[in-house]
């Protein structure tokens, strides 16, 4: 989990959990926003208009992982960053999850919760819970290249991506199910797609409320969040 900086303090903030460790901002603390790392192809077919940053003329090729071979071993190895401390032990121990398996983390503190990756096959599926007293579901989708397996992107085992939505439309609580490959409220029988948006009965054409949330290894999220 990185450490950054700032062009215009050089005040240094900690990537997980957007406080300052150090610097002049030193204490503070960033706005989480919903991060949700998903294929090109996913978002294209979803959002045919939407703008694209293009990227410097000097940066590295998007095609080429700049980190490859770091989860290689695969979920059960331990973090070769940390290997002179304690910590991969106590990951390898861990009798929740393996230490390098994704989850999507939610707030933090106290109140931080982590949706794991499905362990099970599909092409589709997802989770519930409470979050800050209010429920959330998560949707998880099968098709984006694994970061960190493979040189090249393109040769990247496919895994899961995931989405986080409060589970109520103004003041109506909704209770997800999976039809398929599709996600849906048993209460109304309206569909949604991966990206929150209502594509058939009574909330066709409605959006989800995003949760702040953002893609992590469980040995991150779980150093950073014990509780």
């Amino acid at each position: 989990n990185l450490r950054m900086f700032d062009r215009q303090t050089l005040t240094r903030w900690q990537q997980i959990t957007g406080r300052a460790v150090s610097g002049h901002l030193e204490g503070a603390r960033l706005r989480p926003l919903a991060s949700a790392v998903v294929s090109w192809a996913s978002w294209r077919a979803a959002h045919p208009r939407a703008l694209v940053l293009a990227p410097p003329s000097d940066a590295f090729r998007y095609g080429i992982d700049p980190y490859h071979g770091y989860d290689s071993g695969g979920p059960s190895a331990p973090s070769p960053v940390l290997a002179t401390s304690a910590e991969p032990a106590r990951a390898a121990d861990d009798a929740v999850l393996p230490p390098k398996w994704r989850v999507v983390g939610v707030g933090g503190g106290s109140s931080a919760l982590a949706f794991a990756a499905p362990r099970t096959a599909g092409r589709a599926a997802l989770a519930r819970a409470r979050f800050d007293g209010r429920p959330v579901v998560a949707f998880f989708r099968r098709g984006t290249a694994l970061a960190g397996r493979a040189y090249r992107l393109s040769h990247s085992p496919r895994g899961w991506s995931a989405t986080v939505w409060r589970a109520r439309l103004d003041s109506r609580k909704l209770e997800f199910r999976m039809a398929g490959d599709s996600y849906v409220d048993a209460r109304s029988g309206s569909r949604f797609d991966f990206f929150g948006r209502g594509v058939s009965g009574p909330f066709a054409g409605r959006q989800l409320t995003p949760v702040p949330h953002q893609t992590s290894f469980w040995f991150a999220w779980r150093h950073f969040h014990p509780r």
